[in-house]
């Protein structure tokens, strides 16, 4: 990839939006391995069994790609990339947040729904962000952007092991990450 001259304010704006595509893409990895490192207690909590854990799981993917799709071909030509990641960290943060206080199966269905369409707004968008980025300024982005990702499931699943591990109260915990 050829190498543009920038002048240092559209560099420094191009920096500024890789950070914040790399954020974009650490908080909700790292929120969704924190959820599944609490799993055990929210199993007890809604006496789930692992068939019913599958269904939430069905559910998130296939709200994800569906959602995915939808907004990455009809809404972000219309609304941009930035707004869908934020209107996606928004709903991915809120139902996060949420998702302690289920205390029926079927809404926590639904919440899985809401967070595999929040993750189809957050994934395309920010992908499809960054591939502006790379394209404007000749960077390879892309590995870095992955890495964030793996480095906010590592972060999420060190903070539940060592929350769960000093007895923090769910509630508190997932509000102090909300």
């Amino acid at each position: 990839m050829k190498k543009l001259s920038l002048c240092n304010e559209d560099l420094k704006i191009y920096n500024q939006e890789k950070l914040a595509t790399y954020i974009a893409i650490f908080i909700p990895l790292f929120m969704w391995v924190f959820l599944l490192g609490h799993i055990p207690i929210i199993y007890e909590k809604l006496e789930l069994t692992e068939t019913s854990w599958g269904v939430f799981l069905l559910i998130f993917g296939s709200s994800q790609i569906l959602s995915g799709q939808f907004f990455s071909r009809f809404i972000t030509p219309k609304q941009g990339t930035r707004k869908l990641i934020v209107y996606g960290l928004i709903l991915f943060s809120i139902t996060f947040f949420f998702i302690i206080f289920v205390k029926n199966y079927y809404v926590f269905l639904f919440m899985a729904s809401a967070l595999g369409a929040s993750m189809g707004l957050i994934m395309p968008s920010s992908n499809s962000h960054l591939s502006l980025i790379e394209e404007k300024t000749g960077d390879f982005l892309q590995p870095v952007f992955w890495a964030f990702m793996s480095i906010g499931g590592v972060v999420g699943a060190i903070l539940a092991i060592l929350l769960i591990k000093m007895n923090v109260n769910i509630r508190w915990s997932f509000f102090l990450f909300f």
